[in-house]
């Protein structure tokens, strides 16, 4: 995961307290007329991940997703150098048959 850093604010406005992801109110009553910060914090998108259960499912899915993609991949780049040296192979056999017929 990357180690980017976000931003996390609590602002107190006249409304009343609020919770901001780099600039993005997720949760809280907006800020009408303005609000101070109360705290600021800085966080990785690992540790919002990992405190919220669905996304951390959500990545998993997609992890697995990923290596299966990357299985299904190898799978194919040797089937398609079994298919190279098999193509090579009938190649020689049909100029070693063409020399014998000479």
């Amino acid at each position: 995961m990357s180690e980017d850093k976000y931003e996390v604010l609590f602002m107190q406005g006249v409304e009343g307290p609020s919770i901001y992801i780099n600039d993005y109110r997720i949760c809280g009553n907006k800020p009408w007329g303005g609000g101070t910060i109360g705290h600021k914090w800085q966080t990785t998108l690992d540790s919002i991940i990992n405190a919220i259960p669905a996304l951390t499912a959500l990545r998993e899915e997609v992890e697995e997703a990923n290596r299966k993609i990357e299985v299904e991949r190898n799978i194919k780049e040797t089937e398609k150098r079994i298919l190279i040296q098999e193509i090579e192979r009938n190649e020689e056999d049909e100029s070693i048959k063409v020399l014998r017929q000479w």
